[in-house]
């Protein structure tokens, strides 16, 4: 109950001569009555006070009624839906905890499976071909961990909804992130609608403190809200988001071109269990949990709708993060080491730090939110530093965001100097040498001709304990059927006609050291099984000899061949190949390493002009910027070649274009003849700004590849319309 109005004294006025018949005059607006002076205009304004408080107490009470009501139902939905969710989740955890074990189960017996199917004419298991299996298994696992992943997710949602508070776990959070992940769950409904969708996305718009999947969810009810409404075949959705400056507030829109909304539920639209789609099968609840997120997120809701033009719902949520403060999120596998640096960050300045114990971790939380800076370790479990900067830059909001590399060089950098690298992909490689170099594993080696496979291999053996002992390269392509067991386990004196004296094969060479085996895949499938026996049993026979030898050498194997894939076609032996990749590094092709080719550029330029006794300072840009689009086939080999001969023929101290004959043929892509047309300051402009940005703003470095003194390009750069 609420407190009575008090009552307001009403005197018998000229042509008013009730005070029933005074306050009902005020209610309905009745204008009949006759008010000839002041007191009586002032006793009916005391009347209208009256009515008018009267009126809101009367409304506000109809508004506790609904709202208890509301929360009444809410209530007991959120029961409902926790019962369900908890029947669900015991279940799915399960099978969540287990599909890991059947893939760590899978990856571990498969090598002994496929032994095994070798060696059986009709290898069959559960009913299944070995072969099924193997090209199946995997992809199935991974499909029921991601279908199981789906439903986790929905019973958390529901979890989330059966809760007081489902949005407690805030975060900084981009809008147009949680609006395109809300598209993608809705696209199968969109494209089953046949309803045109228009994004509307606004620009540099301000983070805000949300739950991510409660921002989805909101804008995935409102827009299969629209599409329920839409009832033609011209059906069109429009999503836009923006920020209001004056109340600074951000939005999110939602407009159909459907029926509109019953103007009879209109005032009720947000209750639960209202709706207008009875026969359609509508629960009345979509809306109703709309507005319960929206107000956990100090938000407003509102709606304008016209009968049978359609509905447009507008959602503002304000905007409440720290000004001026960086985002920076810290990943690593080292906890002691992550720790330290999140506690030197966070008392240097008032960052917003965060911090992954993975690269998994990490993608997820860059789906979170979107850090300033990124400290990332490039080696780590699972999923390496390399993949989460590919992952980034796949991401076009993301791709702007600034990487620091924690360990972005190796342990023993003098064991490297032979290799010049600036680019994040080699830093992998560096470091998985060095984790293989103290083993006595077997190392297999792949990537494109011209690499650097061998020389990754004489690192190896340099950073090993086995630097003291031989280290014996042999090219697999030039070893001859005939020759093989002569080259590798040797004969003894009188074996064979022209045996004069003994000698040692490859093995007894290596004993001790390390046997470099490349190209391995050049070897006949004659002769693997040889080689696979010494391997295995660690001992052989040399021609003519039926003493045994004992051998000790450590396996590095490389091959610019898909190896799995000549397994699969039985070019090459499935168990060999399970002893020589015991450890796998695989150097990506310089065309996918592009910060590496200027500085390997200046490198051999360095290295050639020395040999040649020449003077050559540095690379013309147009040079620079021809080796940057070539898309060098023969990799780091060809690159090498092109600048030792661009040596040879160049006469003055900048090495120029016209000097590198391997490069006057290439054309280069995506050229038109109107984009030659420029004006000779264009063209330097545009070729400066491409510089600095290969040179991530080094002046300096900038100035060097240029050509030019630090001064000069200042003067330049000072010159410029804008600024770089």
């Amino acid at each position: 109950m609420y407190a009575q109005a008090p009552q307001v004294p009403i005197v018998v006025l000229t042509g008013l001569d009730d005070e029933t018949l005074a306050v009902k005059a005020v209610q309905e607006g009745t204008q009949d009555y006759l008010i000839k002076s002041q007191v009586e205009i002032n006793l009916l304004v005391r009347a209208m006070r009256y009515a008018i408080e009267r009126k809101r107490a009367e409304e506000a009470l109809q508004r506790s009624q609904e709202q208890l009501h509301q929360g009444e139902k809410m209530k007991a939905l959120g029961t409902l839906v926790a019962g369900v969710a908890h029947e669900i989740n015991n279940p799915i955890n399960l099978i969540m905890f287990n599909i890991p074990l059947l893939k760590k189960i899978w990856h571990d017996f498969q090598p002994v499976l496929k032994e095994h199917a070798d060696r059986e004419i009709d290898s069959r298991y559960g009913g299944l071909p070995y072969d099924f299996i193997e090209e199946n298994l995997s992809q199935l696992l991974s499909d029921m961990e991601m279908a199981a992943s789906r439903v986790a997710k929905i019973v958390t949602d529901l979890k989330n909804f059966a809760r007081q508070s489902d949005v407690a776990d805030k975060k900084p959070i981009q809008i147009n992130m949680a609006v395109k992940n809300a598209m993608r769950l809705a696209s199968t409904t969109l494209r089953k609608s046949g309803i045109h969708l228009k994004l509307n996305l606004g620009n540099n718009l301000p983070l805000m403190e949300a739950n991510l999947q409660s921002i989805e969810q909101i804008v995935l009810n409102l827009i299969i809200n629209a599409i329920e409404a839409i009832n033609h075949d011209r059906g069109r959705v429009v999503v836009a988001t923006g920020f209001q400056q004056k109340d600074k507030r951000i939005f999110i829109s939602i407009s159909d071109n459907g029926r509109g909304i019953d103007p009879s539920i209109s005032d009720k639209l947000f209750d639960p269990f209202v709706t207008d789609r009875q026969t359609e099968g509508g629960t009345g609840l979509g809306l109703s949990i709309t507005y319960k997120l929206v107000e956990a997120h100090d938000g407003e809701i509102t709606f304008q709708s016209e009968k049978g033009k359609g509905t447009t719902f507008t959602v503002f949520f304000p905007t409440k993060l720290r000004e001026k403060a960086a985002k920076i999120l810290v990943v690593d596998d080292e906890a002691s080491f992550r720790n330290l640096l999140t506690e030197a960050l966070a008392t240097d300045r008032p960052w917003l730090v965060d911090e992954a114990c993975n690269g998994v971790e990490a993608c997820i939380k860059l789906g979170t939110y979107r850090p300033d800076v990124l400290i990332l370790d490039i080696f780590m479990p699972e999923m390496d530093g390399v993949e989460v900067c590919r992952t980034i830059k796949r991401e076009r909001e993301l791709s702007d965001i600034k990487v620091i590399i924690t360990t972005g060089f190796p342990s023993h950098p003098e064991a490297f100097e032979g290799m010049v690298a600036a680019d994040e992909a080699m830093a992998l490689v560096f470091h998985q040498a060095e984790a293989a170099a103290p083993t006595d594993y077997n190392v297999l080696l792949t990537g494109e001709s011209g690499t650097g496979k061998e020389m990754l291999a004489r690192i190896i053996h340099t950073l090993s304990n086995r630097l003291d002992s031989p280290f014996l390269a042999v090219n697999m392509a030039a070893s001859s059927k005939a020759l093989f067991e002569d080259d590798f386990f040797g004969h003894t004196k009188g074996a064979y006609t022209g045996a004069l004296t003994e000698k040692k094969g490859f093995f007894e060479v290596a004993q001790g050291g390390i046997l470099f085996l490349d190209e391995i895949t050049e070897l006949e499938p004659a002769l693997q099984g040889k080689l696979l026996r010494v391997i295995q049993e660690k001992e052989l026979y040399r021609l003519g000899s039926t003493q045994v030898r004992n051998v000790n050498v450590r396996i590095i194997a490389a091959t610019n061949r898909d190896i799995e894939k000549a397994v699969r076609k039985g070019l090459f032996r499935g168990d060999l190949f399970y002893r020589l990749n015991m450890f796998h590094i695989h150097i990506p092709p310089l065309r996918e390493r592009k910060k590496d080719i200027l500085p390997l550029a200046h490198h051999f330029l360095r290295k050639h002009a020395k040999k040649n006794q020449k003077e050559i300072d540095s690379l013309a840009p147009d040079l620079a910027e021809r080796l940057l689009e070539y898309p060098f086939p023969g990799n780091v080999r060809e690159l090498e070649n092109i600048i030792a001969s661009a040596v040879l023929w160049q006469k003055g101290r900048v090495l120029s274009l016209s000097s590198a004959h391997g490069l006057q043929s290439f054309s280069r892509p995506g050229r038109s003849q109107t984009d030659e047309l420029l004006t000779l300051a264009e063209v330097e402009e545009r070729h400066i700004r491409r510089i600095l940005e290969i040179t991530d703003g080094n002046r300096t470095r900038a100035a060097k590849i240029l050509g030019i003194g630090l001064r000069t390009l200042q003067r330049k750069l000072k010159a410029l319309d804008r600024p770089v």
